[in-house]
């Protein structure tokens, strides 16, 4: 069961076992999510399904404060 998208956390360095939280402000949680897609997932789908976070909340979070996925450039505006 996944829980919600603000309060999900996930392991940002495996071998640190560095543990971070997504933030609840949209701004930066856009940036963030960003941040990763750009760096480290080839689509929004894998960075979900390996960060265990619900899709469909991050986009309706980011939906909601205006930034919007695109598939072709791999980020939200």
């Amino acid at each position: 069961m996944k829980v919600d998208v603000l309060y999900t956390p996930f392991i940002n360095n495996l071998s640190n076992f560095e543990i971070m939280t997504l933030p609840k402000d949209p701004n930066m949680l856009c940036s963030l999510v960003n941040m990763k897609l750009r760096d480290s997932y080839p689509s929004l789908a894998a960075m979900c399904e390996d960060m265990d976070v619900n899709q469909d909340e991050l986009v309706r979070t980011l939906s909601d404060a205006g930034f919007h996925y695109s598939e072709s450039t791999n980020s939200f505006r």
